[in-house]
């Protein structure tokens, strides 16, 4: 599954016990609700309006990532994720960004992507889940003059 649990599975799974696969699975995920909670509240104290919607797609991925069991049909949430990303004001002034996302974007719902869940390797999706799970508000961007 394209879960931090899954990876770990993936990767680990013939060498280390299913309760250390939990337990590294159960870190990572606290690590990323905690990293993701600490920079929506930085954010907040900034009191720059525009980012509620990047913290929100942020933590919606988040919640994907990290979630123990993740169908299919479950990540056309991903969608809602990348439709608040693209409407934001970043993505109108941060090039940079705009590539990142737009290859998670097309990687995600590539045609190689049925094949990753046929063949049991969609743990090779978290990559690019992650990439819009920490992709919330970055540095202060300027107005274009």
């Amino acid at each position: 599954m394209p879960t931090v649990r899954g990876l770990f599975a993936a990767l680990l799974g013939p060498r280390v016990s299913p309760g250390w696969i939990n337990a590294l699975a159960a870190l990572a995920s606290a690590g990323l609700i905690l990293f993701t909670a600490w920079r929506w509240s930085r954010e907040e104290r900034r009191g720059d309006g525009d980012s509620s919607g990047l913290m929100f797609a942020a933590a919606l991925a988040v919640s994907l990532l990290v979630t123990p069991h993740l169908y299919t049909y479950d990540l056309a949430l991903m969608l809602l994720v990348m439709l608040l990303m693209f409407n934001s004001p970043r993505w109108l002034n941060d090039a940079a960004w705009r590539r990142t996302l737009t290859v998670a974007a097309a990687i995600l719902y590539a045609p190689l992507y049925p094949l990753l869940f046929l063949h049991g390797a969609s743990y090779l999706l978290v990559p690019v889940l992650l990439v819009f799970a920490l992709s919330g508000p970055g540095p202060a961007v300027r107005e274009p003059a």
